[in-house]
This record gives C-alpha cells, structure tokens and sequence, in this order.
C-alpha cells in the first residue's frame, strides 16, 4: 500500500532527460522529437471522439473493492486506439490501447497488487503534498521563441505541490500545462516531468517485466489551447510545408508521450520504450479518464545521437528501466522543422500545443 505519493526513500531526485527536449542538454532532437532516452512506443492518433464505440461498463482495474463495494471507482469502455511507430509511420495492426471514463472517480481505490506508481495518490486524507519523486523543466521564458504561449513562463513550472481534486474524491492529482512546439525543434518540448532512478528501487523493473501501463488523467478545458488543422496550413502553407505535410503531423488534439527510457542520454545507444496516445478534447476535455496502454502497445528501440534503431521487447526484455517521462507531442511526434526544404529560418512563425492535464495516476503493470 503507498502512502504520500509513493515515496520510497531509496530513490534520490534528479532532473534527467532534458536532452530530448532540445539541443544539447537542453535543445530539441532534429530527428526525432523525442523527450526521452528510452524506450518509446508511439500511440495512433486516432481522436478520442472517432474510436471504436464499447457499451461495455467494466470495474476499474485500479481499486481492488470494485467488484465488492458499489459505490466504488468503476470504468466505462469508450473506445480503442491503434498505434503507429513514430519513425516511419508504419502501422502495428493492433487496436489495443482503451480508453475509458472513470464513474466515482477515487472511490474505494488502492494500489493493484505487481504494480508500480510513477505517480499516485491511495491516502485521501492527506492533501497538498509534495511531488517528491518527480522533477522536470520549462524552457519558457519572455523571449521572443516563446511570445505566441498564451501565459506567462512561470504558468509551466513544475507544480511544488499536488492537489485535491473535488471531481475525484479529493484525490491528490498532479497537474501541469504542457507546451508543443510546432515548428522549431530546438527545445520542442517547451516543459515536461519525469520520474527518474527507478533502477535504485529494491527490485528492478526490467522492460520485459511491464505487463501494461495505467493512466488516470483529465484534460482541463479551459487552459488546454490546441490549433486547428485549418489555421496552421494557414500559417504554414505554401511558404513553408504542403497542406499534407500539416495533416500528417497534426489533428487538432490533444496527444501526450509517455518515454520509458534506460539511461536518459543523447550520445549513447540507449534502449527505450514510448507511446503517444490522443484524446479529443472537444468531447473529452473534464472527464476523469483511464488509459491502458498493453505492452504490446509500446514501440520499442535503441536511440543514439536522436538516431533510432527498431527492436523489439524481446531483445530488450532483461534491460533495467532507469525512468519515465511525459510532454506534449504532435500526433506524428516530431515537428515541421523535420519537413521544411532547405535551411531553416528563425523568423518561421512558432505555434503550440498547451495541453493543461490533472494526473490521478501513472502506473506499471508488471508480470
């Protein structure tokens, strides 16, 4: 049982990973728009309002009382969401990554047995408190890269605190606005968190070891700013990328990227598991959702100098997961800057994707 977020005192806290977010230890990859050393597998960008209809209503896979107390925590299948592989676009063939609405959302929960929390909250009586074992960046300042964001840099720090969700039962959540670059990626993800030295746990969690990965979150409307399809090829069309190049990269919703990653560094082949998954915000935004993501989901490779090599869970089945990270991320999970002929231009117009999204849970599954 976890108490205080997860707190394990063998861990120590380190920022790690801002490599991926731009050029050298803080730049944006020019191939790949990872954030991440690590393992990544990446999600179809199939919009959450276009998915596979389930009239399913099945108990939460997170709160052991389910089956027992009728009031408690219960998931409402919505649909499913295939995959692609971000390098080349080549599908899986799999349609396995649910998601879910969360019904009386943390109640009765407790932590499932062979799992790990990146993040979580079981103690309802205890609010407020420190995120101890996540760390992140923001690279947002008041210059003019960033002058199109629509708050101030300070909006996008990492929060010093959780917070209790009314919506939730006063469940601790975490929450953050995550920011996109569009075009540029130097420093693409304008912010992110992660949670890092999972190999000082006790007990290792090895890539073969992850049966599936849990996500209890809700996109917040209000600040969740994403561009229409239509208004960036107005932008960006015919001055700089094709109309198609625009619909190949982007949808017009929300997407996130979780990377798992081993050792979290740019210069040296490092073995990785990621997924980018979508969500409608149109229909979706202030609902309480659950994602679970299968192993099977995961796009598994070795990265180095932002150079990816495919592999498979197999091959990396004994490699130890060092930590996990989590940004914004176009539906294709790089940028423009990828597609535009001949040599990039500062004075190129910037857009983002500001995703504001409460965090209940990210869990591990293991076998």
């Amino acid at each position: 049982m976890q108490k205080n977020l997860i707190k394990l005192s063998a861990l120590t806290l380190i920022i790690a990973g801002l490599t991926a977010c731009g050029g050298g230890s803080s730049g944006g990859s020019k191939k790949s728009s990872t954030p991440a050393n690590s393992s990544v597998a990446m999600i179809s960008s199939v919009a959450a309002s276009s998915v596979a209809p389930a009239s399913s209503v099945t108990p939460a896979s997170s709160s052991a009382a389910s089956s027992i107390d009728p009031s408690a925590e219960k998931t409402t299948l919505l649909g499913t969401v295939s995959n692609t592989i971000p390098t080349n676009g080549v599908s899986t063939g799999t349609n396995n990554i649910e998601i879910a609405e969360i019904g009386n959302c943390g109640v009765g929960i407790s932590q499932p047995t062979k799992s790990f929390s990146i993040f979580a909250d079981y103690v309802v009586d205890t609010q407020n408190q420190t995120p101890g074992n996540l760390t992140g960046w923001n690279h947002v300042t008041s210059t003019a890269t960033w002058a199109n964001v629509s708050k101030v840099p300070s909006a996008y720090n990492l929060p010093s605190t959780t917070v209790a969700d009314v919506d939730c039962n006063n469940v601790d959540t975490f929450s953050m606005i995550l920011v996109k670059k569009i075009a540029n990626w130097d420093q693409q993800h304008g912010n992110g968190f992660e949670r890092s030295n999972m190999n000082m746990l006790p007990e290792s969690i090895t890539f073969g070891k992850v049966k599936s990965i849990t996500v209890d979150l809700k996109i917040n409307g209000v600040n969740t700013i994403i561009p229409t399809v239509d208004s960036l090829i107005d932008t960006y069309v015919p001055n700089y990328v094709t109309a198609g190049t625009i619909n190949a990269l982007e949808d017009g919703k929300v997407n996130l990227d979780i990377t798992f990653y081993e050792k979290n560094v740019t210069n040296s082949a490092d073995s990785r598991a990621k997924v980018i998954f979508e969500i409608d915000q149109n229909s979706m935004s202030d609902k309480w959702l659950r994602v679970t993501i299968p192993a099977s989901a995961l796009y598994y490779y070795s990265e180095n100098n932002y150079s990816r090599t495919d592999s498979t869970v197999g091959a990396l089945a004994s490699v130890v997961i060092k930590g996990a990270m989590v940004v914004a991320e176009t539906k294709r999970g790089n940028t423009l800057r990828n597609d535009i002929q001949g040599a990039w231009v500062d004075t190129t117009p910037e857009t983002f994707k500001e995703v504001d999204v409460s965090f209940k849970k990210i869990e591990l599954n293991l076998e």
